[in-house]
């Protein structure tokens, strides 16, 4: 059931962004037909509904979520990685979007935490950093850090997922506001946040995570998500 929800709403952004493309190419023809404007203005209104239709199922998913007490249980960090990224690339196959994925040497790969949470927040990662990316490349890194409680237990790491992409960047002030947002966990509205982060910043600070934005104009943006989790005695460094 967890996938099949992950995957549909993958599914449903991929439709959204579609949609809005077309959008675009209809306005911009609307410079050079004039004389089909009526028939545009219909189109757009069709999209419209079409567009408002995923949107509104995504919010009905995303409160399904939010919604749900965290579940800490192991789980294989490779397995959910690599089905992540394998659903990623069949929604976007279109766009030939190249995903690569970075795993760190000395990464445990049993761990436990909130694996639906999780997974949900570096999707809707990726998924970000495939609307800021101009040259089709999305690059996820994966690593465990040392806990920064000194009261914590030789178990516990925070796992670190940063995801870069290559594109127009963000403005610094932009981005210090972005940023500002972030780091507020009692914010209720956000006005330079968009949907997609809101839910991963609410997600992140479920699991009593962090997460920020590093961003150079005309140059790229990383997402970086930290959350507490613990390791596994199934577990063999590597």
């Amino acid at each position: 059931m967890e996938n099949n929800n992950i995957y549909l709403i993958q599914y449903i952004r991929h439709i959204v962004n579609n949609c809005n493309k077309t959008k675009r190419n209809i306005v911009e023809l609307v410079e050079y037909k004039q004389d089909a404007v009526a028939k545009i203005t219909d189109t757009l209104s069709l999209l419209d509904k079409l567009i408002d239709h995923p949107n509104d199922t995504i919010c009905v998913f995303r409160k399904t979520i939010e919604s749900t007490n965290l579940e800490l249980a192991k789980f294989s960090l490779r397995t959910m990685l690599n089905g992540t990224i394998a659903a990623i690339r069949v929604i976007d196959e279109d766009k030939k979007i190249e995903l690569r994925e970075k795993i760190g040497n000395d990464i445990y790969d049993i761990i436990t935490g909130d694996r639906f949470r999780i997974r949900a927040v570096l999707t809707q990662l990726v998924g970000s950093a495939i609307m800021h990316s101009t040259n089709s490349k999305v690059r996820v890194s994966i690593d465990f850090l040392p806990p920064k409680n000194e009261q914590s237990n030789s178990k516990d790491r925070i796992l670190k997922f940063v995801v870069h992409s290559v594109g127009a960047g963000i403005s610094k002030n932009k981005l210090q506001e972005m940023n500002s947002e972030l780091k507020n966990p009692h914010l209720i509205k956000h006005q330079a946040l968009d949907s997609g982060l809101e839910f991963i910043k609410h997600l992140t600070y479920e699991m009593k995570g962090s997460i920020k934005i590093d961003s150079k104009e005309g140059h790229y943006t990383k997402f970086l998500v930290s959350i507490p989790i613990q390791i596994s005695n199934l577990n063999s460094q590597h």
